[in-house]
């Protein structure tokens, strides 16, 4: 069992970035009000647009997707149809298996924007990006091509592709499943650190993203900065 799971990459990002907000979200599940920025909504709005003409819900994309990806989504709907997922769910165990989502075995899951799997080439991953790039949406990657992999286990390799909506770039990486031996090593690593924090570890790293964090000392938080 768990100490601190089920893991997400948003997780273990978040210790990474600051074990003290983690405690604070995840162990002490402290609760601030929730008011979501106007680039979050339209994050948000994005991911909505997408998923509903994915699943030939609606004709319109929302217009900041139409204008530069309209016509790849088009075609992309029109080639895969109904083997295009949104939202695709997974979770894998304490063993690296494939489990359910809510399994009490659950060691790390989450949810990829959209996948679809050819039957005579890679799996494809997308993830969808508005706002800037940041280094660390790489491991973003990495984590969900593992999962990928992981749960097809007959293919060779998978591509993710980060869409960054705003700045109309397209980051694809390709990760080989014959470096699973490599990928699931790191990441039992970053979640067994997690797991064996001790309550001196759980310290604040004060940085730039401060200011967004609703535990911040000046939104009334409990964080001394």
């Amino acid at each position: 069992m768990s100490n601190f799971g089920p893991y997400s990459y948003s997780r273990l990002a978040t210790y990474k970035k600051c074990p003290l907000k983690f405690k604070l979200a995840y162990i002490d599940k402290i609760e601030k009000p929730y008011e979501p920025s106007p680039a979050m909504e339209r994050g948000s709005a994005i991911h909505d647009s997408l998923e509903a003409f994915v699943l030939g819900h609606s004709e319109q994309l929302h217009p900041d997707i139409h204008e530069h990806y309209g016509q790849f989504f088009f075609s992309l709907r029109e080639q895969y149809g109904s083997a295009l997922i949104p939202e695709a769910k997974w979770a894998l165990n304490w063993e690296w298996e494939v489990c359910d989502y809510d399994d009490t075995d659950c060691m790390v899951r989450g949810y990829m924007d959209l996948k679809f799997v050819p039957e005579d080439d890679n799996i494809q991953v997308f993830e969808y990006k508005s706002g800037n790039i940041y280094p660390e949406h790489t491991s973003q990657q990495c984590l969900y091509g593992t999962a990928a992999l992981i749960q097809h286990p007959d293919k060779e390799g998978v591509d993710v592709t980060a869409i960054y909506v705003d700045k109309k770039q397209n980051k694809k990486i390709y990760y080989p499943a014959s470096m699973l031996f490599e990928y699931k090593p790191m990441w039992m690593h970053q979640i067994m650190e997690i797991e064996n924090a001790q309550p001196e570890d759980f310290i604040p790293k004060p940085h730039f993203m401060c200011r967004y964090c609703q535990f911040r000392a000046s939104n009334g938080g409990p964080c001394v900065f």
